[in-house]
């Protein structure tokens, strides 16, 4: 008997048109901390999953992030229930351009999600709802990001402390206490990623209404409205302060830029005179774990910054 999953994955199966050649759909898989899987089908990335070390509430926070995924990716069901030919390459493009899509968004005058993904997918013509799901998505893949990385971490310290071949508990115990800056970082990380991943869920929510009602006569003024609600909000969300082009070295934005700039500089500095071998990734977890900033955003800095020196 033919599972949900095995469903599924046969219709998404795609073909060159030449032959009827089948594509490899392993290119359009993403990479989750050295694990390669299909955004669209999740049992492999669950049994992964399964396999990292356990530890309190990190169950709930990986399911949360999955139920997010599974949410998002609905967003590409046609009306027969299989997932449109190119959902997959599309997800796989947007995770890879992930970073550039995030930035544009939180530090620029960009406009709605959607538009942002279109201009970083070279003008995709998918729809409002799916592009902006397809960021929901991949915002949440970013929080499972968090948390892999240090539970692979948590990992690797606890068998460098066991005893034998396979993690016990007291070399679990002992592993965290060591990386417990880095759990910190990880779930603050994770739950910043998560916030962001459902509001864009909810906005996608909002376009797939917009859609419906553009679609019948009565409701396109309805449909308009709500798309200007749409920009305003995300036009309200980035900050006031400020204008696209505007140079001026005294503006609220370029203040509050250079600020966040010396701030992460200062406290990356006072980290490395502690830690002068730290990587960048335990300097970024360091950082958050303060709360200067999120993960992205210290990125930013820190590669603008070379810090620290000469391992970006």
């Amino acid at each position: 008997m033919e599972t949900h999953g095995a469903q599924r994955r046969r219709d998404r199966r795609r073909y060159t048109g030449h032959g009827g050649v089948l594509v490899n759909e392993q290119e359009d898989w993403v990479d989750l901390a050295g694990f390669h899987f299909d955004p669209l089908d999740l049992e492999e990335l669950e049994q992964w999953l399964h396999d990292l070390p356990v530890v309190d509430g990190v169950d709930e926070a990986i399911r949360e992030s999955l139920d997010i995924i599974n949410a998002a990716s609905a967003y590409w069901l046609d009306e027969w229930g299989a997932y449109a030919t190119e959902a997959s390459q599309v997800c796989s493009a947007l995770h890879k351009r992930f970073d550039a899509i995030y930035q544009r968004l939180e530090f620029e005058e960009a406009g709605t999600i959607a538009s942002v993904v279109r201009w970083a997918l070279w003008e995709h013509e998918g729809s409002d709802s799916r592009l902006t799901a397809t960021y929901a998505l991949a915002l949440a893949i970013e929080s499972l990001q968090q948390i892999c990385n240090w539970q692979i971490d948590l990992r690797r310290e606890s068998l460098a402390l066991a005893l034998g071949t396979e993690v016990d508990l007291a070399s679990l115990e002992h592993a965290r206490r060591e990386l417990y800056l880095e759990e910190i970082g990880a779930r603050l990380a994770h739950a910043d990623y998560l916030a962001s991943a459902r509001h864009a869920l909810f906005v996608a929510r909002l376009c797939e209404q917009a859609e419906h009602l553009s679609a019948k006569a009565a409701g396109y003024h309805v449909a308009e409205l709500m798309r200007s609600a749409i920009e305003a909000a995300a036009s309200s969300a980035r900050g006031s302060a400020g204008g696209r082009g505007n140079s001026r070295a005294d503006s609220a934005k370029q203040q509050a830029v250079a600020q966040m700039r010396e701030q992460i500089r200062r406290a990356a500095v006072s980290i490395l005179s502690a830690r002068p071998s730290a990587t960048r990734r335990e300097l970024t977890s360091a950082l958050v774990a303060r709360g200067v900033a999120s993960a992205p955003t210290i990125r930013k800095y820190l590669d603008a910054l070379d810090l620290p020196p000469g391992k970006n």
